[in-house]
């Protein structure tokens, strides 16, 4: 989740880009936890982003939700970049990883 905000790769334990939703980083905060069972399943993070997507589709202006993806429209920008990538694996040095 931190690549969507950053647009960049997660291995590099990069934190939120300023101006990302508080509801996201939270979110995405549960889905890296060290302990398996206090994250959250697939289902619920699908569920839960299908509700921010009603909430910036909805009229209502006064949303603080919306407010928020919307005035971090990077967020938006990369997740639209990241839908039209082609994924491939590569090689990833363990040693990195575990610092």
């Amino acid at each position: 989740m931190t690549e969507i905000s950053t647009g960049k790769q997660a291995f590099d334990r990069l934190d939120f880009d300023p101006g990302t939703p508080d509801c996201y980083v939270r979110l995405a905060k549960r889905c890296i936890d060290p302990n398996p069972k206090k994250r959250p399943t697939a289902k619920y993070v699908n569920h839960q982003v299908g509700l921010w997507d009603e909430e910036i589709l909805s009229p209502d202006n006064d949303n603080e939700i919306k407010k928020q993806f919307l005035e971090n429209d990077n967020t938006l920008q990369v997740i639209d970049t990241i839908k039209n990538l082609t994924l491939t694996s590569k090689p990833i040095d363990s040693i990195d990883i575990s610092e």
